[in-house]
């Protein structure tokens, strides 16, 4: 089986380096049968990257679940699939890269019996499987959502889930386990619409939210305490007098509660748009933002960015009765929910595109974004890795797009809905990983990438963090003369510029604010090296 891996072809700027890191690319990985990466697109702890989704051999409605791994160039590692030979309707939905290198990944797991599970499955970073367990409830199962992850890490290395339970109006379905996958609470909400997503605050505690069925209805956030599930409080939110569909949820400074999803309030366009409604950490409402065009606009997956902002990506789809998709979208807020720029995706040659569905952000700032994509005869993995300003190579060209108008967010009264208390049971759950055969051709977008330091360039920056000066030490002739240094900040604005001669370059801080910035030495051949520089508070 063939797999090809495309990037946008600069390949000549390679001459010269040993090991580059991934830069602003459209990568598309093609496969002879059915390969999504809803699950997501992050950066791993060794510098490459992993993609996740379901894989099926005929697009017949039973799935397997599939991880591809890259290197910090973008070329492929490994693809593989772990299937239960029972009747492998495994639907993946969100992965995570943890710190101890490895990925966790998580889903709807139809593997367990008449009732549908949820699954969590830790690998290391070689790929090979740690654990793998299904949780489960005997009175009812449990549905899936494509709108959001469902399942985050937290900090204390344990697992927290949000799923439906079917058979009923519905119901939010939470869970909470260790770092090995063992159960520490369960609760469920009947009455309550559907289940989007969960978010840890700094102190522990989790929000989990999601969207009553219907026109005008509100939605519900929860908090509760993350050690032991007990409800901190609830409450219901409209947007003026319509319903806001909540897809996505992420934290940012100062606790701040950031949901976005979609308005049902046509006040921008024809139909429904964008939505991002802010909280603060007792739920109060602070700001909600709406960006739309003529179409209708989701937003399904949101992050907090290093600047303080948001990044939200979703789809553009035509009003109805065709409800055809226009493009993938993606959207960036300031901390204040102000619109600092949208801008959409539209196909490109033998790409037919659906949506994006997942953001992060990589260790550089850049954005890693992907979604469901259909190819001309099967669908294909698309993994984007943008520039902190949502821009990428000719590639894959961007549009800007949308409208922006602030709205008044209001809590709406108390929903009725029935605390059933606990509800999972934890199983192990037996897989079998298959090796994917592969071969693959790159090049990197724009720039070389960055070169090992290692084998080229002994780099000492110190002190690190600065407060009013650092010292860039390098071996003696290592570098030629016409080398630059700039400074990034978190959003990829260049901050400073200078030149580097003989060994010792002193970098004043200037009026560099207190934060983190990536440094890059540059000639002409492209990027020689690359790290981070901590600015502290005077």
């Amino acid at each position: 089986m063939k797999i090809r891996t495309y990037l946008s072809l600069i390949s000549a700027l390679m001459v010269g380096t040993t090991s580059a890191q991934l830069q602003q690319t459209c990568m598309v990985v093609e496969s002879g049968f059915y390969n999504l990466s809803e699950a997501g697109f992050v950066q791993t702890a060794d510098g490459g990257f992993a993609s996740a989704g379901p894989f099926s051999e005929s697009n017949d409605g039973y799935n397997e679940i599939g991880v591809t791994r890259f290197d910090a160039n973008g070329d492929l590692v490994w693809m593989r699939k772990w299937t239960t030979g029972i009747n492998d309707n495994i639907y993946p939905q969100a992965l995570v890269a943890t710190a101890d290198g490895g990925l966790v990944l998580a889903g709807a797991d139809q593997a367990t019996g008449p009732q549908v599970g949820w699954f969590i499955l830790k690998l290391d970073a070689s790929g090979t499987m740690v654990w793998a367990k299904t949780y489960a409830s005997p009175d009812f199962s449990l549905t899936g959502s494509l709108y959001s992850d469902n399942f985050m890490q937290t900090a204390d290395g344990g697992f927290a889930i949000i799923a439906n339970g079917s058979g009923f109006p519905g119901s939010y379905c939470m869970l909470r386990t260790d770092a090995n996958g063992d159960l520490l609470w369960s609760g469920e909400f009947r009455n309550t619409g559907v289940a989007s997503d969960v978010a840890e605050l700094p102190n522990g505690d989790l929000i989990f939210a999601g969207w009553a069925e219907g026109y005008q209805q509100p939605h519900l956030v929860v908090r509760k305490d993350g050690l032991t599930g007990a409800t901190e409080w609830m409450h219901w939110y409209n947007s003026t007098t319509h319903g806001f569909d909540v897809f996505g949820v992420t934290i940012g400074p100062d606790s701040t509660i950031v949901l976005a999803g979609k308005s049902n309030e046509l006040v921008l366009g024809t139909w429904p748009q964008i939505a991002v409604l802010a909280l603060d950490a007792a739920g109060t409402p602070l700001w909600m933002t709406k960006v739309s065009t003529a179409d209708m606009t989701t937003g399904w997956g949101i992050t907090a960015h290093s600047d303080g902002g948001y990044v939200i990506v979703g789809r553009a789809t035509e009003a109805p009765p065709s409800y055809d998709d226009i493009a993938p979208t993606i959207t960036k807020l300031d901390n204040n929910g102000q619109l600092e720029w949208s801008k959409q995706y539209p196909p490109t040659s033998g790409l037919v595109y659906s949506r994006f569905s997942r953001v992060s952000i990589a260790d550089d700032g850049d954005l890693l974004v992907t979604g469901l994509t259909a190819g001309t005869t099967n669908y294909v993995q698309r993994l984007l890795k943008l520039a902190p300003d949502g821009s990428t190579c000719p590639y894959c060209p961007s549009q800007d797009y949308g409208s922006y108008q602030a709205s008044v967010p209001q809590i709406a009264p108390d929903q009725t809905f029935q605390d059933m208390g606990p509800w999972a049971s934890e199983a192990p759950l037996t897989l079998t990983m298959t090796d994917r055969t592969a071969s693959v051709s790159a090049a990197v977008c724009g720039t070389t990438g960055i070169a090992d330091i290692a084998d080229e360039y002994l780099v000492s920056l110190s002190p690190n963090p600065m407060i009013d000066n650092a010292i860039l030490q390098l071996p003696e002739g290592a570098v030629p003369s016409n080398t630059v240094l700039v400074l990034l900040d978190a959003i990829g604005r260049s901050v400073h510029t200078q030149r580097v001669s003989g060994t010792t370059t002193i970098i004043p801080r200037g009026d560099l604010a207190a934060g983190s910035y990536v440094f890059r030495l540059l000639r002409d051949q492209g990027i020689i090296a690359t790290g981070k520089l901590q600015v502290a508070d005077r």
